[in-house]
C-alpha cells in the first residue's frame, strides 16, 4: 500500500489511514481532511479497503452448506418417533415369548394368548402416532374382542419414562382396556428387532405372525379387522 507524508508532522503514513492520522494525532490543526488525499489516491484507497475484505468462497463454503442441510434432515427424521422398519420378526416366525407384569399389576405371558388370533401391539404413551392408533384400535377391540386376543407392549423409548400409571392413564383415554405391559428393561423390544412404534402383529392361533403393520395402518380400522376375520 502506497504512503504519503503527514502535511502536519511529515511522518510517512499509509494512505488508508492517512485522514485518520490526521484527524486523530493533530485534532487542533485546521485542516480540511478532504484534501489530504487527491482525487486519484482517495480512488486507490478505496479499491484497497474494498480487496481487503474477506471473500466468500463458494468452491469451499458449498460442501459445508450441503453437510449443515445433510445433518438438519437426519435431526428431523431421528426426532419424528419413527414408524417403519425392516428388520425384527416377520411373517411365518413364532412371536418369541413375552413374559411380563401388566400395568395393572398381574402376570401376563403371550403364550397363554394363543387359541384365538392375537393383535399385539408395540406402542409408547409419549409416541403422537400411538396415540392416534390408540383410538383406532379402541375400535377394533370393541368389535372383535370376542374373535380375538389384545396385548400392548410399551417399548418406554421415547421423551420421559414411562410407569404404569402413565399407561393407565393412556388406557383411560383410549378407553383401550385390554392388557398392556411395560418394558421395563428393552429386552423384549431388543428381542423384536424394535426400531420405532407403533408397530402392530397380527398372530394366528398358534402364536405365528400373519401380518406386522408399522406405524399408523392405511385403512385403519377395516385393515385390522380384515386382518383379524382371515384367521377366525
Amino acid at each position: 500500500m502506497a504512503t504519503k507524508k503527514c502535511p502536519v508532522c511529515g511522518v510517512p503514513v499509509k494512505l488508508e489511514n492517512l485522514e485518520r492520522h490526521v484527524k486523530t494525532q493533530h485534532p487542533r490543526e485546521k485542516i480540511d481532511l478532504r484534501s489530504v488525499l487527491t482525487k486519484e489516491e482517495t480512488t486507490q484507497t478505496k479499491a484497497a479497503k474494498a480487496s481487503s475484505k474477506p471473500k466468500f468462497e463458494m468452491k469451499r463454503a458449498w460442501p459445508l452448506a450441503v453437510l449443515a442441510i445433510i445433518i438438519v434432515v437426519v435431526l428431523f427424521v431421528a426426532l419424528q418417533k419413527p414408524t417403519a422398519n425392516a428388520t425384527g420378526i416377520g411373517v411365518g416366525q413364532t412371536a418369541p415369548e413375552i413374559t411380563l407384569t401388566t400395568s395393572d399389576g398381574n402376570p401376563i405371558k403371550l403364550s397363554d394368548l394363543r387359541g384365538k388370533p392375537t393383535l399385539l401391539g408395540f406402542m409408547d404413551v409419549d409416541c403422537g402416532h400411538c396415540d392416534a392408533e390408540g383410538y383406532v384400535l379402541a375400535q377394533v377391540y370393541n368389535d372383535r374382542v370376542s374373535v380375538a386376543n389384545f396385548f400392548s407392549v410399551d417399548a418406554n423409548s421415547y421423551l420421559d419414562a414411562d410407569t404404569n400409571a402413565r399407561i393407565e392413564l393412556f388406557k383411560q383415554a383410549h378407553n383401550t382396556y385390554w392388557p398392556y405391559a411395560l418394558d421395563t428393561d428393552g429386552s423384549v423390544s431388543k428381542q423384536y428387532g424394535l426400531a420405532g412404534t407403533p408397530r402392530t402383529y397380527i398372530l394366528d392361533k398358534e402364536g405365528v405372525v400373519r401380518n406386522v403393520f408399522e406405524g399408523q395402518v392405511s385403512g385403519g380400522k377395516a385393515t385390522y379387522e380384515a386382518a383379524i376375520d382371515a384367521l377366525v
